[in-house]
């Protein structure tokens, strides 16, 4: 039974906890632990920028807490996830939730029946060819249809200080081993690579997309120099640790 009142991001986590979707509850606990703010916010961008009566296209719907909260905000929302069933009960989420590889299949949706594609956190773990990716997204969207695009920033104050003082080019994730095993260890590929704002940017006008807007969010957390980055991210919001970059169709 859902709780009346409750944000649909605590409703949708109740939700995905009380049913046990996945046999991996340490996992299931760390992503929510660290990335339920993010969700709230997200949701809340969401509902200021993307009108109800849109369908909305997920990229990376696992472990489908956003896809839930989505779904009990009103939204018709098409999810996509690489590999659904390596969470056994995600059925008794009643949603909608299509499996492809985006590496190479086609997205299993009709052209240009999407009105709004949601790819949060998604871009920086894709491994494959991007522009078959991408075309993919190109073909489903609607004219007129937006794309919102949320990654890391490898530019970001604390991108900038791992690669002039650590030799890593990342914002992050740093640790390239852990990153390709979370294959193995969680069934989906961490960062392979963090952008740059103009990257993403270029590339998807290269696919036909026309660029509507950027912006710089978050803030750096943990370790004495936060507060030096917190600093630089007030008063140079493009050093943020991460961006939503919006394209059209």
């Amino acid at each position: 039974m859902e709780v009346a009142g409750m944000n649909e991001i605590d409703n949708a986590l109740e939700i995905i906890q009380r049913e046990k979707i996945s046999d991996e509850a340490n996992w299931i606990d760390g992503y929510i632990e660290n990335a339920a703010q993010g969700l709230y916010k997200e949701l809340e961008y969401v509902k200021l920028n993307i009108d109800k009566s849109k369908t909305v296209l997920e990229y990376g719907s696992a472990p489908f807490v956003f896809t839930k909260a989505l779904y009990l905000a009103g939204y018709k929302v098409v999810g996509t996830d690489i590999a659904p069933e390596r969470f056994k009960n995600f059925c008794k989420l009643n949603l909608d939730v299509r499996k492809v590889n985006y590496d190479n299949e086609s997205l299993p949706v009709e052209s240009e029946s999407i009105d709004e594609i949601i790819c949060n956190e998604v871009f920086e773990h894709m491994r494959g060819n991007l522009i078959k990716t991408f075309e993919e997204a190109h073909r489903v969207l609607k004219k007129g249809g937006k794309i919102h695009v949320a990654t890391p920033n490898v530019r970001s104050i604390k991108g900038i200080y791992m690669f002039l003082f650590k030799s890593k080019s990342c914002s992050c994730a740093c640790d390239l081993y852990h990153e390709w095993n979370k294959i193995e260890t969680i069934g989906h590929m961490g960062h392979v690579r963090e952008y740059t704002a103009q990257e993403v940017k270029e590339f998807m006008l290269q696919i036909g997309f026309n660029f509507n807007s950027v912006d710089f969010t978050g803030s750096s957390k943990g370790g004495y120099k936060t507060k030096i980055f917190n600093l630089f991210e007030i008063f140079f919001p493009s050093l943020r640790p991460s961006m939503r970059l919006v394209f059209e169709k």
